[in-house]
């Protein structure tokens, strides 16, 4: 079986390699489908993340133009833009979900990660975009969240989220400086990015599946001809965990030991996207590490390929201990980072895929990633194993600090396995923006290729008016207890949202 596994993983590398060094001319000129093709312009839609584009519809191929005849001696004024540009959406969401849970997992025994079968969630954001002259821009998206407690719970739950807010400067038109908080993503993978997972970017705290929140940085881009260099510094930042569910701070110490910083070079070869990328950060506390990658990305028309590649030194997934006695622990601190220091393996990972769009906007993906620090057969059993076994002994002792430590060790477990730990995924989804002019199916599964056991998602958001969407989203866990997905203390989870513009 993991020769077949190997096998897998080759061929879907040679193919999209193939794919990116192809020509052009190899895929055909463009062909018009089904005889007759209408194209209309889709709505914008904030939150599909959808720029107007072009939507096949039924028909024959009609490209209607806004065109007007000018009488003769007519004067025509022409539009002048105005020096300044401002820009402001704001939407309210409602949103509440039904977590599936598992009664007594001894990854959750007694639910020590304190999860809630429901609870309901409500967000005010804004989002501002001010611009000067096209050279000068400032955007700002903060978020107001607040959960009222559920289940008999009186505890309230507030958070304003600042997810983006920056400055944006262009300095002579010969650079560009970026200062401040703002999302930024370096890899091009759909279901797994080696790249972006060692950026480690804040998820948002109260939808998980909605990843906004950016990080604090100054960055400073130099284009030249196809070159674009950017030299990125990621201030050390401070995070309040005085709530349960934690909260964004502000930076500390700027030009402390534990800030990090990047360099990425893109350009284009061949008609292929690519990136070349240095980041020097503290994954392990204390412990700074480089980290190299290679980004490439083509598309031919509607079929799309992509390449992701990142490698270190030094595992950065930690490994539990079994003492002689037969207590197991995670080594922390001083103990950690010399187990690190000591480590001089290269370890490297990689996704690489194919997506292909359809002429009614339908686009399938398949991806392979390969975690390559993760962990092989013996080592996810001697995980399962001591799962199992802080489990029962957090059910079985009394004495309050044992139970506490029991607990440390199983909310670490917790932890790991909010993380992809095995070797080898393949990942499928499928799209349908627009179904029936209103509905946006989605359709996806990550198949964890070392034990079997995979997660499906399905995702269905009605588009009530331009301005109003419902989503729905499930999601669900297939494995036995001592496979990766089946470690999850629920079964399943539905999410439902409500949003709306003004």
């Amino acid at each position: 079986m993991l020769n077949k596994r190997a096998e897998i993983g080759q061929f879907l590398i040679l193919l999209c390699l193939a794919l990116i060094v192809f020509p052009n001319g190899s895929i055909g000129e463009t062909k018009v489908r089904y005889g007759s093709d209408i194209r209309k312009r889709t709505p914008v839609r904030y939150d599909a993340g959808i720029k107007e584009q072009t939507q096949v519809r039924y028909g024959v191929d009609i490209r209607v133009e806004d065109i007007r005849l000018v009488e003769p001696d007519e004067i025509v004024l022409e539009d002048t833009p105005s020096n300044f540009q401002f820009d402001m959406r704001n939407y309210v969401k409602l949103s509440a979900y039904y977590d599936d849970l598992i009664k007594w997992p001894n990854v959750n025994d007694g639910n020590i990660m304190k999860l809630e079968d429901t609870a309901y969630f409500t967000e005010v954001n804004t989002n501002i975009e001010l611009s000067y002259l096209e050279n000068y821009l400032f955007k700002a998206d903060i978020s107001y969240q607040y959960s009222p407690g559920s289940d008999g719970q009186s505890d309230k739950d507030t958070h304003f989220i600042t997810n983006e807010f920056y400055f944006d400067l262009s300095l002579a038109q010969l650079a560009f400086l970026k200062v401040g908080k703002k999302r930024e993503s370096w890899g091009v993978g759909w279901a797994f990015s080696p790249i972006d997972n060692i950026i480690d970017l804040p998820k948002n705290v109260v939808d998980s599946s909605d990843s906004r929140e950016g990080m604090y940085l100054s960055m400073l881009e130099v284009p030249v001809a196809d070159l674009s260099i950017r030299l990125i510094y990621f201030p050390y930042v401070e995070f309040d965990l005085t709530t349960e569910k934690g909260e964004s701070g502000i930076f500390d110490n700027m030009f402390d030991e534990q800030a990090a910083y990047g360099l990425n070079a893109s350009f284009m070869l061949w008609d292929t996207d690519i990136s070349l990328i240095y980041y020097n950060t503290d994954k392990i506390p204390g412990l700074q590490k480089d980290y190299g990658g290679l980004t490439l990305s083509r598309y031919w028309l509607d079929l799309g390929a992509y390449f992701e590649i990142e490698a270190h030194r030094g595992s950065d997934l930690e490994n539990v201990q079994l003492t002689a006695s037969g207590q197991y622990y995670f080594p922390v601190d001083d103990e950690l980072k010399e187990m690190e220091k000591d480590d001089d393996d290269i370890f490297v990972d990689f996704a690489v895929g194919t997506n292909y769009t359809f002429p009614d906007n339908t686009k399938i993906a398949l991806e392979y990633f390969r975690n390559g620090e993760g962990y092989s057969d013996s080592e996810f059993d001697a995980f399962v194993e001591f799962v199992d076994h802080e489990g029962l002994t957090h059910q079985s002792i009394n004495d309050a600090q044992s139970k506490e430590n029991s607990a440390k060790k199983l909310l670490k477990a917790n932890q790991l396995l909010g993380d992809r730990i095995r070797k080898n995924y393949i990942s499928l989804s499928y799209d349908r923006p627009y179904t029936f002019d209103d509905f946006t199916p989605h359709l996806g599964t990550i198949i964890c290729l070392d034990d079997g056991s995979f997660m499906l998602n399905g995702r269905l958001m009605y588009n009530v008016s331009d301005d109003t969407t419902v989503t729905l989203d499930v999601k669900g866990y297939v494995g036995d207890d001592d496979t990766e997905w089946g470690l999850k203390p629920d079964n399943y989870k539905v999410f439902l949202s409500a949003k709306y513009y003004f």
